[in-house]
């Protein structure tokens, strides 16, 4: 334990406090593959409570710095579900505070990774549903699968028909292996035909029109506050005001649809904090833009139930 939290302190606090402003840091992925730690000696076979541990004090200190999402890339579905013929979900937050007892020791969402060998035990997320293996209290990506079609033959589907019913099982993205050729799984020529024509089925949802300049470009840390995040049936949004002002506050889904509005609000000068209900919210990822004295603030909240 103290060579994780000496780990914690002198690089993923500093990490996450250096890049967290950073739009392009997506999340944090603790350590991809963990389970093999476990379950192989060459790997140094560290018990499970032991990288429940360490996993659960790496989430709790990004959450304790940061609005950065945490998650695990976990080597198979069976570590990441509780259904039958599975190995039990390890990284719910239950078993995470288990092991480091911190209410913060929780991951923001699953990645779980699919390759040929395991089709014949657990077929493929391309088939079945985060729901039909039990998957229902966090979003879920697939962030490791073949970038080419021979990759996929066990099911079998196209990339292009994978992405496709990925996103109809309702999963949150898909991360190929690999782009750029480094093993026998594909690149950039073999899955680029899938990306483009995901994009072009899916346009409003790759690039959303929330707003004129674009989500992304607006995307910024800064002295606005969201908790819970996740959130469940609701979330607080914090600030500062300076003096009295107008606030407009909205929540985008991914297609950059509004889904509540708060327009205009007079606020009092000082530190403010507003509820907001999501409860009828979808799990999933929104944004949230808050308007103050013209400048545009957007900030990611994660709802799970």
């Amino acid at each position: 334990q103290q060579a994780s939290q000496t780990f914690v302190d002198n690089y993923l606090v500093p990490f996450v406090n250096r890049y967290k402003s950073n739009p392009y840091l997506f999340a944090i992925d603790v350590c991809n593959e963990i389970e093999w730690i476990n379950q192989n000696s060459v790997n140094g076979q560290l018990s499970l409570s032991n990288l429940q541990r360490f996993v659960g004090m790496c989430a709790a200190a990004v959450h304790k710095n940061s609005n950065v999402p945490v998650t695990v890339g976990s080597a198979c579905i069976k570590w990441n579900s509780d259904i039958s013929g599975m190995d039990g979900n390890w990284w719910k937050a239950s078993a995470l505070q288990t092991a480091f007892n911190d209410p913060k020791a929780y991951l923001d969402f699953y990645c779980v990774h699919y390759y040929g060998w395991m089709h014949q035990w657990f077929q493929s997320p391309f088939e079945k549903s985060p729901s039909d293996y039990g998957i229902n209290d966090r979003p879920v990506i697939i962030q490791e699968s073949p970038a080419k079609d021979a990759g996929l033959s066990d099911i079998p589907m196209t990339v292009v028909q994978c992405y496709e019913s990925a996103f109809s099982k309702g999963y949150q993205g898909v991360f190929p292996w690999t782009s750029n050729g480094v093993d026998t799984n594909g690149d950039i020529t073999t899955v680029g035909p899938a990306t483009i024509s995901f994009k072009n089925n899916h346009t409003t949802l790759i690039y959303p029109p929330a707003c004129p300049t674009g989500i992304y470009e607006q995307y910024a840390e800064s002295s606005i506050r969201i908790f819970p995040n996740p959130a469940s049936n609701v979330t607080t949004i914090s600030y500062f005001l300076t003096e009295n002002r107008e606030v407009s506050i909205i929540v985008y889904n991914l297609l950059g649809n509004e889904i509540i509005n708060l327009n205009e609000i007079t606020q009092l000068e000082g530190i403010q904090q507003l509820d907001i209900n999501t409860e009828d919210l979808q799990n999933g990822l929104y944004f949230i833009k808050v308007i103050i004295a013209g400048q545009e603030i957007i900030q990611k909240l994660i709802v799970t139930k």
